[in-house]
């Protein structure tokens, strides 16, 4: 425990001497108690967001805890917190204050209510529309089906 302490000081430290700030928050889902895998990601602010304007990344731990590394240089940032079939969370953050922190719930993500049909086609139907199948809506907002494919040998 001592040297986990030691270690959390020592980065602490470090990124005051460097030049650069920890921003922590927690990225929890509204349904689960373990809130591990949320991915956090912080942008320089444009337009086009693409991987390699990534200023920091981290993944939240099981209580939903994450730490970022930003450079202090007062920046607008846009930040990015996601995880597959949840709503995702973007917004602009400004580094301004010493302590930056923010949290987070990530609601399960559902169809719209206008859709009324989700079809799947694929090898399995020779991609022809006209032989589409129909998903069929579950009660979790969801839709589901099973196919049987016949291996071509």
């Amino acid at each position: 425990m001592k040297k986990i302490r030691f270690l959390a000081i020592l980065l602490i430290v470090s990124q005051y001497l460097i030049g650069q700030s920890i921003f922590t928050g927690s990225a929890k889902f509204s349904d689960k108690a373990n809130h591990s895998g949320i991915e956090v990601r912080l942008y320089f602010n444009s337009y086009n967001v693409g991987q390699e304007d990534i200023v920091s990344y981290a993944i939240t731990n099981s209580d939903g805890d994450f730490l970022l590394e930003i450079p202090e240089d007062n920046s607008l940032y846009n930040l990015h917190i996601t995880y597959p079939n949840y709503e995702g969370i973007k917004t602009k953050f400004a580094y301004i204050d010493d302590n930056p922190k923010i949290d987070a719930i990530l609601h399960p993500a559902s169809i719209s209510k206008e859709v009324k049909e989700v079809s799947v086609i694929g090898d399995f139907n020779d991609f022809d529309w006209s032989k589409a199948k129909e998903m069929i809506k579950v009660e979790d907002k969801t839709y589901s089906i099973t196919i049987k494919h016949k291996s071509k040998e």
